[in-house]
């Protein structure tokens, strides 16, 4: 689980650098290595975070709903809730017209 934890740090390093997608994906492999390892609600919390700096909307929500799922006390509650609520406030894209 070193690599696990590496990749964790990456991520911390990545997202202090403003770097959000490098940490997505630093996060990401975290959780694929270590899917039940003793960072995986902290990491689930900082995808979201991530996931929301880098405007990858439709992933935040998906995590978000995940993350109140599986970790209904966690500390980023808040955010997931946030998350999916803005999701409804927002109005819907037009389509593209056809040229």
């Amino acid at each position: 689980h070193e690599a696990a934890r590496a990749a964790f740090f990456l991520a911390r390093i990545a997202s202090d650098r403003g770097e959000h997608d490098d940490a997505v994906r630093s996060l990401r492999m975290y959780l694929d290595e270590a899917p039940v390892g003793d960072l995986v609600v902290e990491a689930q919390g900082r995808l979201l975070e991530e996931l929301v700096a880098a405007g990858h909307d439709v992933d935040a929500q998906r995590e978000a709903r995940a993350y109140l799922l599986a970790f209904p006390g966690g500390a980023h509650v808040d955010l997931a809730r946030r998350i999916l609520e803005e999701r409804l406030e927002k109005p819907l894209a037009k389509p593209l017209e056809a040229h």
